[in-house]
């Protein structure tokens, strides 16, 4: 039995690409494998306990690089967590551990390194996160998905393998007039999708409200607004009953709705996190990135950057997502099908199948096992 500890979190982010990775492992031979989640206490471990996975919490501690009020508490927390750590490691001892990065995942990682445990990492941002920079120096390998973060981290460590996305979202190839069906929007209308992502993306969500009356005439527009933003979603619309069945808003997408509504979209305008690109790409719809100003180290830029000269997405800075310019774009954009249907094979072309497997691989591999 090899028994492999997983940790990282604080967003579906972190918890998401677990997931994946957890379901490529098992795959392998659930007789074989045991895992086990060490991470922070968050609704989206859901995804992990679901598949059978024991949740064990470590205080999550953010690491910053600025002076913050914040650090007289998480330092301690930080601390905390490192010595959780190593009592609930001790009495496991798994063969390995994976990290994606994010807060709670450091303390883990420093405490296999204290017990000489193998460790494989995951950096899905262009520009990794401090706590994999700091989690890199004591890991055995280190997974990419974007070639820009290769030069953060020790050559010889390096590997390309994508980013794990789950199984559904995975699916390369859907008819887009049966999926549009299957969405319940028109077959014959373009349909551009607005994602605010899991939590909402505030800035996103505005935009919405201030150009659905110009977004309206362009296109159906489906639009995820996160939870609990989903009630005032389109309020400020007068368009007129008609109009306004081209709207719609949700709140949340489980794998099969997100899967089917990328599938359906002809066009994309999301945030430039990871998980977002790749599952563009695995869908092969364009996409109007739109980076997150404040992200940490500015990694979203950073991916908005390096996708967009793939050739399957334009990057539209926050300051410029105003609703003439924003919706003048799409309109452009939605008129020039064979720019779309370029884009989109380059989205296909980005993307990189079975991400989850290859980091698996290296997981097992890491424990000194082999896999068939």
């Amino acid at each position: 039995m090899i028994r492999i500890a997983l940790t990282g979190g604080g967003t579906g982010g972190h918890i998401f690409p677990l997931a994946a990775v957890a379901d490529a492992l098992l795959a392998f031979g659930k007789e074989d494998i045991e895992l086990r989640y060490y991470g922070p206490k968050s609704r989206w471990n859901d995804a992990l306990a679901e598949r059978g996975i024991l949740i064990s919490n470590i205080a999550g501690a953010k690491l910053r690089r600025y002076a913050s009020l914040k650090n007289f508490t998480d330092i301690p927390k930080f601390f905390f967590g490192f010595f959780q750590a190593l009592i609930k490691l001790y009495f496991w001892m798994p063969d390995a551990v994976f990290s994606k990065g994010g807060p709670g995942a450091l303390p883990v990682v420093l405490a296999a390194a204290w017990y000489r445990i193998p460790v494989v990492i995951h950096e899905s941002d262009a520009v990794p996160g401090l706590a994999n920079r700091i989690s890199a120096k004591f890991a055995k390998r280190v997974a990419i998905s974007f070639r820009a973060a290769a030069g953060h981290f020790p050559g010889r460590k390096v590997f390309m393998a994508g980013n794990p996305i789950r199984a559904a979202l995975a699916v390369t190839r859907l008819e887009k007039k049966s999926v549009k069906s299957q969405l319940g929007v028109e077959v014959d209308a373009p349909l551009v999708l607005i994602l605010g992502g899991s939590q909402g993306a505030r800035v996103l969500n505005d935009f919405v409200e201030q150009a659905l009356s110009l977004l309206v005439p362009l296109a159906q527009i489906f639009h995820q607004t996160g939870k609990k933003n989903g009630e005032d979603a389109g309020a400020p619309y007068q368009g007129g009953a008609v109009a306004l069945a081209r709207y719609r808003a949700v709140e949340f997408m489980d794998e099969r709705e997100m899967a089917l509504a990328l599938h359906a979209a002809d066009l994309v305008l999301t945030r430039a996190g990871a998980g977002a690109i790749y599952e563009c790409a695995a869908a092969g719809v364009p996409a109007i990135l739109v980076p997150l100003a404040s992200g940490a180290n500015d990694h979203q830029r950073a991916n908005a950057a390096e996708y967009a000269a793939s050739g399957a997405a334009l990057v539209l800075e926050e300051n410029n997502l105003t609703p003439n310019l924003a919706s003048g774009e799409i309109k452009k954009l939605l008129a020039d099908r064979e720019r779309l249907k370029t884009m989109g094979e380059r989205a296909r072309a980005f993307f990189k199948p079975g991400a989850a497997e290859v980091i698996a691989r290296e997981i097992v591999a890491a424990t000194g096992a082999k896999v068939a």
